[in-house]
Protein backbone atom coordinates (compact mmCIF):
# COMPACT_ATOMS: atom_id res chain seq x y z
CA UNK A 1 0.00 0.00 0.00
CA UNK A 2 1.37 3.39 -0.94
CA UNK A 3 1.89 5.79 1.93
CA UNK A 4 2.00 9.53 1.93
CA UNK A 5 2.18 12.15 4.63
CA UNK A 6 -1.28 13.36 5.54
CA UNK A 7 -2.05 16.54 7.42
CA UNK A 8 -5.53 17.45 8.54
CA UNK A 9 -6.41 20.42 6.34
CA UNK A 10 -8.12 23.64 7.34
CA UNK A 11 -11.43 22.59 5.79
CA UNK A 12 -11.35 19.33 7.73
CA UNK A 13 -10.49 21.13 10.98
CA UNK A 14 -13.27 23.64 10.41
CA UNK A 15 -15.78 20.90 9.66
CA UNK A 16 -14.68 19.04 12.76
CA UNK A 17 -15.05 22.15 14.92
CA UNK A 18 -18.56 22.71 13.57
CA UNK A 19 -19.43 19.10 14.28
CA UNK A 20 -18.21 19.43 17.87
CA UNK A 21 -20.23 22.62 18.35
CA UNK A 22 -23.44 21.13 17.02
CA UNK A 23 -23.05 17.98 19.07
CA UNK A 24 -22.58 20.02 22.23
CA UNK A 25 -25.75 22.00 21.59
CA UNK A 26 -28.25 19.54 20.12
CA UNK A 27 -27.90 15.76 20.66
CA UNK A 28 -29.32 14.19 17.50
CA UNK A 29 -30.08 10.62 16.49
CA UNK A 30 -31.37 9.12 13.25
CA UNK A 31 -33.66 6.17 12.70
CA UNK A 32 -34.94 4.41 9.61
CA UNK A 33 -38.69 4.92 9.33
CA UNK A 34 -40.76 1.70 9.66
CA UNK A 35 -42.10 2.26 6.13
CA UNK A 36 -38.57 1.82 4.75
CA UNK A 37 -37.61 -1.18 6.86
CA UNK A 38 -39.55 -3.59 4.69
CA UNK A 39 -38.74 -2.03 1.34
CA UNK A 40 -37.31 -4.93 -0.75
CA UNK A 41 -35.32 -2.56 -2.98
CA UNK A 42 -33.66 -0.94 0.00
CA UNK A 43 -32.88 -4.37 1.44
CA UNK A 44 -31.24 -5.29 -1.87
CA UNK A 45 -29.28 -2.04 -1.88
CA UNK A 46 -27.99 -2.63 1.66
CA UNK A 47 -27.06 -6.18 0.74
CA UNK A 48 -25.13 -5.15 -2.37
CA UNK A 49 -23.23 -2.38 -0.59
CA UNK A 50 -22.44 -4.69 2.34
CA UNK A 51 -21.06 -7.35 -0.02
CA UNK A 52 -18.99 -4.73 -1.82
CA UNK A 53 -17.38 -3.41 1.35
CA UNK A 54 -16.84 -6.89 2.79
CA UNK A 55 -15.11 -8.07 -0.41
CA UNK A 56 -12.27 -5.69 0.49
CA UNK A 57 -12.18 -5.44 4.29
CA UNK A 58 -12.26 -9.19 4.80
CA UNK A 59 -8.53 -9.08 4.10
CA UNK A 60 -8.17 -6.96 7.24
CA UNK A 61 -10.19 -9.48 9.28
CA UNK A 62 -13.18 -7.12 9.32
CA UNK A 63 -16.81 -7.83 8.55
CA UNK A 64 -19.75 -5.48 8.03
CA UNK A 65 -23.09 -6.66 9.36
CA UNK A 66 -24.91 -3.35 9.89
CA UNK A 67 -23.93 -0.98 7.07
CA UNK A 68 -24.57 2.22 9.04
CA UNK A 69 -23.53 1.25 12.56
CA UNK A 70 -20.35 -0.55 11.46
CA UNK A 71 -19.13 2.30 9.25
CA UNK A 72 -20.07 5.22 11.49
CA UNK A 73 -16.83 5.29 13.50
CA UNK A 74 -14.73 5.34 10.33
CA UNK A 75 -12.47 2.35 11.03
CA UNK A 76 -14.01 -0.05 8.50
CA UNK A 77 -14.72 2.76 6.04
CA UNK A 78 -11.02 3.73 6.17
CA UNK A 79 -9.93 0.12 5.61
CA UNK A 80 -12.31 -0.19 2.64
CA UNK A 81 -11.10 2.99 0.94
CA UNK A 82 -7.43 2.25 1.61
CA UNK A 83 -7.82 -1.21 0.11
CA UNK A 84 -9.71 -0.02 -2.96
CA UNK A 85 -7.41 2.95 -3.66
CA UNK A 86 -4.13 1.48 -2.33
CA UNK A 87 -3.41 4.79 -0.60
CA UNK A 88 -2.91 5.68 3.05
CA UNK A 89 -5.87 7.82 4.06
CA UNK A 90 -5.83 7.75 7.87
CA UNK A 91 -2.73 7.90 10.05
CA UNK A 92 -2.07 4.52 11.78
CA UNK A 93 -1.86 6.11 15.23
CA UNK A 94 -5.44 7.30 14.89
CA UNK A 95 -6.63 3.83 13.94
CA UNK A 96 -4.88 2.41 17.01
CA UNK A 97 -7.14 4.35 19.41
CA UNK A 98 -10.88 4.22 20.03
CA UNK A 99 -11.75 7.54 21.66
CA UNK A 100 -14.61 9.69 20.41
CA UNK A 101 -12.10 12.32 19.33
CA UNK A 102 -10.11 9.80 17.27
CA UNK A 103 -13.32 8.60 15.58
CA UNK A 104 -14.11 12.17 14.57
CA UNK A 105 -10.58 12.66 13.22
CA UNK A 106 -10.77 9.39 11.28
CA UNK A 107 -14.06 10.32 9.61
CA UNK A 108 -12.76 13.84 8.99
CA UNK A 109 -9.66 12.44 7.24
CA UNK A 110 -11.84 10.15 5.12
CA UNK A 111 -14.14 12.99 4.06
CA UNK A 112 -11.17 15.21 3.20
CA UNK A 113 -9.70 12.46 1.03
CA UNK A 114 -13.00 11.79 -0.74
CA UNK A 115 -13.55 15.47 -1.48
CA UNK A 116 -9.99 16.10 -2.69
CA UNK A 117 -9.12 12.89 -4.52
CA UNK A 118 -12.44 11.45 -5.65
CA UNK A 119 -14.13 14.81 -6.22
CA UNK A 120 -17.22 13.76 -4.26
CA UNK A 121 -18.55 16.63 -2.18
CA UNK A 122 -20.71 16.63 0.92
CA UNK A 123 -24.35 17.38 0.16
CA UNK A 124 -26.89 18.07 2.89
CA UNK A 125 -29.48 16.23 0.79
CA UNK A 126 -27.31 13.10 0.57
CA UNK A 127 -24.47 12.72 3.05
CA UNK A 128 -22.42 14.77 5.50
CA UNK A 129 -19.66 14.10 8.00
CA UNK A 130 -22.12 14.90 10.78
CA UNK A 131 -24.53 12.32 9.43
CA UNK A 132 -21.89 9.58 9.27
CA UNK A 133 -20.71 10.25 12.82
CA UNK A 134 -24.32 10.32 14.05
CA UNK A 135 -24.99 6.89 12.51
CA UNK A 136 -27.45 8.31 9.97
CA UNK A 137 -28.08 5.40 7.63
CA UNK A 138 -29.07 7.79 4.86
CA UNK A 139 -25.66 9.52 4.97
CA UNK A 140 -23.71 6.27 5.04
CA UNK A 141 -25.67 4.62 2.22
CA UNK A 142 -25.66 7.74 0.02
CA UNK A 143 -21.89 8.08 0.47
CA UNK A 144 -21.36 4.47 -0.60
CA UNK A 145 -23.63 4.94 -3.62
CA UNK A 146 -21.67 8.06 -4.62
CA UNK A 147 -18.42 6.09 -4.24
CA UNK A 148 -19.87 3.32 -6.39
CA UNK A 149 -20.62 5.85 -9.13
CA UNK A 150 -17.00 7.03 -9.20
CA UNK A 151 -15.07 3.85 -8.43
CA UNK A 152 -17.45 1.25 -9.82
CA UNK A 153 -19.30 -1.40 -7.84
CA UNK A 154 -19.60 -4.94 -9.27
CA UNK A 155 -22.83 -5.61 -7.40
CA UNK A 156 -26.14 -4.48 -8.87
CA UNK A 157 -27.68 -1.46 -7.13
CA UNK A 158 -31.46 -1.10 -7.52
CA UNK A 159 -32.64 2.11 -9.16
CA UNK A 160 -34.86 4.83 -7.73
CA UNK A 161 -34.61 3.87 -4.07
CA UNK A 162 -35.87 6.40 -1.53
CA UNK A 163 -35.94 6.02 2.24
CA UNK A 164 -37.61 7.88 5.08
CA UNK A 165 -35.48 8.93 8.04
CA UNK A 166 -36.70 10.02 11.47
CA UNK A 167 -34.45 12.71 12.91
CA UNK A 168 -34.74 12.96 16.70
CA UNK A 169 -33.42 16.10 18.41
CA UNK A 170 -33.29 16.53 22.18
CA UNK A 171 -34.08 20.20 22.67
CA UNK A 172 -34.26 22.08 26.00
CA UNK A 173 -38.06 22.20 25.79
CA UNK A 174 -38.49 18.56 24.77
CA UNK A 175 -37.87 16.04 22.00
CA UNK A 176 -38.48 16.98 18.37
CA UNK A 177 -39.05 14.30 15.74
CA UNK A 178 -38.89 15.13 12.04
CA UNK A 179 -39.32 12.69 9.16
CA UNK A 180 -37.62 13.39 5.84
CA UNK A 181 -37.46 11.40 2.61
CA UNK A 182 -34.10 10.91 0.91
CA UNK A 183 -33.55 9.74 -2.68
CA UNK A 184 -30.65 7.31 -2.40
CA UNK A 185 -30.32 6.00 -5.96
CA UNK A 186 -31.48 7.24 -9.35
CA UNK A 187 -31.11 5.34 -12.63
CA UNK A 188 -28.32 2.97 -11.62
CA UNK A 189 -28.26 1.09 -14.92
CA UNK A 190 -26.06 3.77 -16.47
CA UNK A 191 -23.48 3.21 -13.73
CA UNK A 192 -23.51 -0.54 -14.20
CA UNK A 193 -22.57 0.07 -17.82
CA UNK A 194 -18.81 0.29 -18.13
CA UNK A 195 -17.13 2.33 -20.83
CA UNK A 196 -15.79 -0.78 -22.51
CA UNK A 197 -17.25 -0.64 -25.97
CA UNK A 198 -16.78 1.30 -29.16
CA UNK A 199 -15.21 4.71 -28.93
CA UNK A 200 -15.58 6.79 -32.03
CA UNK A 201 -14.75 10.30 -33.14
CA UNK A 202 -17.73 11.77 -34.93
CA UNK A 203 -17.66 14.07 -37.94
CA UNK A 204 -17.51 17.13 -35.72
CA UNK A 205 -14.35 15.84 -34.09
CA UNK A 206 -15.86 15.18 -30.66
CA UNK A 207 -15.66 11.90 -28.82
CA UNK A 208 -18.57 9.47 -28.88
CA UNK A 209 -18.52 6.45 -26.59
CA UNK A 210 -20.96 3.66 -27.24
CA UNK A 211 -21.28 1.85 -23.94
CA UNK A 212 -21.81 -1.84 -23.61
CA UNK A 213 -23.27 -3.40 -20.50
CA UNK A 214 -20.94 -5.68 -18.62
CA UNK A 215 -22.13 -8.45 -16.39
CA UNK A 216 -20.86 -10.32 -13.37
CA UNK A 217 -21.00 -13.70 -15.04
CA UNK A 218 -18.95 -16.49 -13.57
CA UNK A 219 -16.19 -17.28 -16.04
CA UNK A 220 -14.31 -20.48 -16.53
CA UNK A 221 -10.52 -19.98 -16.34
CA UNK A 222 -9.12 -18.82 -19.66
CA UNK A 223 -5.60 -19.02 -21.10
CA UNK A 224 -4.41 -16.09 -19.00
CA UNK A 225 -5.77 -17.58 -15.76
CA UNK A 226 -3.85 -20.78 -16.46
CA UNK A 227 -0.67 -18.83 -17.12
CA UNK A 228 -1.12 -16.70 -13.99
CA UNK A 229 -1.59 -19.81 -11.84
CA UNK A 230 1.73 -21.19 -13.04
CA UNK A 231 4.46 -19.29 -11.19
CA UNK A 232 7.31 -20.39 -13.44
CA UNK A 233 5.48 -19.74 -16.71
CA UNK A 234 4.19 -16.40 -15.44
CA UNK A 235 7.72 -15.22 -14.73
CA UNK A 236 8.58 -15.66 -18.40
CA UNK A 237 5.29 -14.11 -19.53
CA UNK A 238 5.85 -11.11 -17.25
CA UNK A 239 9.32 -10.64 -18.74
CA UNK A 240 7.86 -10.69 -22.27
CA UNK A 241 5.05 -8.29 -21.33
CA UNK A 242 7.48 -5.86 -19.71
CA UNK A 243 9.73 -5.96 -22.75
CA UNK A 244 6.67 -5.43 -24.96
CA UNK A 245 5.58 -2.35 -22.98
CA UNK A 246 9.03 -0.77 -22.90
CA UNK A 247 9.60 -1.38 -26.61
CA UNK A 248 6.48 0.58 -27.49
CA UNK A 249 7.01 3.36 -24.95
CA UNK A 250 10.72 3.96 -25.43
CA UNK A 251 10.01 6.47 -28.19
CA UNK A 252 8.30 8.58 -25.51
CA UNK A 253 11.27 8.23 -23.13
CA UNK A 254 9.21 6.05 -20.80
CA UNK A 255 10.61 2.88 -19.28
CA UNK A 256 9.29 0.82 -16.38
CA UNK A 257 10.91 -2.03 -14.46
CA UNK A 258 7.69 -3.58 -13.16
CA UNK A 259 4.22 -3.89 -14.69
CA UNK A 260 2.70 -2.34 -11.56
CA UNK A 261 4.64 0.84 -12.40
CA UNK A 262 2.47 1.32 -15.48
CA UNK A 263 0.61 4.55 -14.71
CA UNK A 264 -2.88 5.20 -16.09
CA UNK A 265 -1.57 7.84 -18.52
CA UNK A 266 1.15 5.42 -19.70
CA UNK A 267 -1.56 2.88 -20.52
CA UNK A 268 -3.31 5.45 -22.73
CA UNK A 269 -0.02 6.30 -24.46
CA UNK A 270 0.81 2.61 -24.92
CA UNK A 271 -2.51 1.92 -26.65
CA UNK A 272 -1.99 4.93 -28.92
CA UNK A 273 1.48 3.70 -29.81
CA UNK A 274 0.25 0.18 -30.53
CA UNK A 275 -2.66 1.41 -32.63
CA UNK A 276 -0.40 3.90 -34.41
CA UNK A 277 -2.59 6.91 -33.64
CA UNK A 278 -2.18 10.12 -31.68
CA UNK A 279 -4.35 10.53 -28.58
CA UNK A 280 -5.20 14.21 -28.01
CA UNK A 281 -4.30 15.26 -24.48
CA UNK A 282 -7.76 16.69 -23.86
CA UNK A 283 -9.12 13.12 -23.89
CA UNK A 284 -7.14 12.12 -20.80
CA UNK A 285 -5.03 13.52 -17.95
CA UNK A 286 -1.31 13.22 -18.64
CA UNK A 287 -0.43 13.93 -14.98
CA UNK A 288 -3.45 12.79 -12.94
CA UNK A 289 -3.31 14.20 -9.45
CA UNK A 290 -6.30 12.37 -8.00
CA UNK A 291 -7.76 8.90 -7.91
CA UNK A 292 -10.77 10.18 -9.85
CA UNK A 293 -8.51 11.38 -12.69
CA UNK A 294 -6.69 8.03 -12.76
CA UNK A 295 -10.01 6.21 -12.93
CA UNK A 296 -11.07 8.34 -15.89
CA UNK A 297 -7.78 7.58 -17.66
CA UNK A 298 -8.26 3.85 -17.21
CA UNK A 299 -11.90 4.07 -18.32
CA UNK A 300 -10.75 5.87 -21.47
CA UNK A 301 -7.96 3.35 -22.09
CA UNK A 302 -10.34 0.40 -21.84
CA UNK A 303 -12.76 2.07 -24.24
CA UNK A 304 -9.90 2.43 -26.76
CA UNK A 305 -9.05 -1.25 -26.37
CA UNK A 306 -12.66 -2.13 -27.13
CA UNK A 307 -12.56 0.08 -30.22
CA UNK A 308 -9.51 -1.88 -31.37
CA UNK A 309 -11.56 -5.06 -31.22
CA UNK A 310 -10.21 -6.38 -27.92
CA UNK A 311 -12.69 -8.23 -25.70
CA UNK A 312 -12.27 -6.35 -22.42
CA UNK A 313 -14.97 -8.05 -20.37
CA UNK A 314 -12.53 -10.21 -18.46
CA UNK A 315 -9.74 -7.74 -17.80
CA UNK A 316 -10.57 -7.85 -14.10
CA UNK A 317 -11.55 -11.53 -13.87
CA UNK A 318 -9.94 -13.14 -10.86
CA UNK A 319 -10.17 -16.92 -11.01
CA UNK A 320 -13.78 -17.78 -11.88
CA UNK A 321 -15.55 -14.63 -10.80
CA UNK A 322 -15.33 -10.89 -11.10
CA UNK A 323 -15.46 -9.53 -7.57
CA UNK A 324 -14.02 -6.04 -7.91
CA UNK A 325 -14.56 -3.21 -10.38
CA UNK A 326 -11.90 -3.33 -13.14
CA UNK A 327 -11.09 0.37 -13.15
CA UNK A 328 -10.34 0.50 -9.44
CA UNK A 329 -8.20 -2.64 -9.51
CA UNK A 330 -6.02 -1.29 -12.31
CA UNK A 331 -5.65 2.07 -10.55
CA UNK A 332 -4.68 0.40 -7.29
CA UNK A 333 -2.02 -1.57 -9.21
CA UNK A 334 -3.52 -5.04 -8.80
CA UNK A 335 -0.90 -7.17 -10.54
CA UNK A 336 -3.32 -9.64 -12.11
CA UNK A 337 -5.63 -6.96 -13.50
CA UNK A 338 -2.73 -4.99 -15.02
CA UNK A 339 -1.05 -8.14 -16.35
CA UNK A 340 -4.29 -9.30 -17.98
CA UNK A 341 -4.76 -5.90 -19.60
CA UNK A 342 -1.23 -5.92 -21.05
CA UNK A 343 -1.53 -9.59 -22.00
CA UNK A 344 -4.60 -8.83 -24.14
CA UNK A 345 -2.75 -5.97 -25.82
CA UNK A 346 0.24 -8.24 -26.37
CA UNK A 347 -1.90 -10.98 -27.89
CA UNK A 348 -3.47 -8.43 -30.24
CA UNK A 349 -0.29 -6.65 -31.36
CA UNK A 350 2.48 -9.23 -30.86
CA UNK A 351 4.87 -10.11 -33.67
CA UNK A 352 4.85 -13.69 -34.99
CA UNK A 353 8.13 -14.30 -33.18
CA UNK A 354 6.67 -13.34 -29.82
CA UNK A 355 4.12 -16.07 -29.18
CA UNK A 356 2.99 -16.90 -25.66
CA UNK A 357 1.82 -20.46 -25.33
CA UNK A 358 -1.28 -20.96 -23.20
Amino acid sequence: METSKKVLGKSARDALAKTDARRDVVPTTYQLHPSSLGDPNFKKLRQSLTQWVNSYVIRDQMTVRDISADLADGYILAAFLERITNERIVEPQLLATSSERSKQLIVSSIVSYIEKNLKIQQDAQRWTMDGILANDISSVVCLLVDLAHVIGCPYALPSNVSIAIIKREELPDGVKNKTTVHKVTADETKYMIQATAAMRVNEGGSLDVALEATDLTKYEPDAFDKLFDSTERMKEVTRLLLEFVNTHLEGLNIRINNLTKLESAFLVLLIGSLGDFFVPVYFYDLTPGSTAAKLENVRFAISMMAELGIDVKRINASGKTKTHPPLADIVRKDVKSISRCIYYLFQTFKSPASQVAA
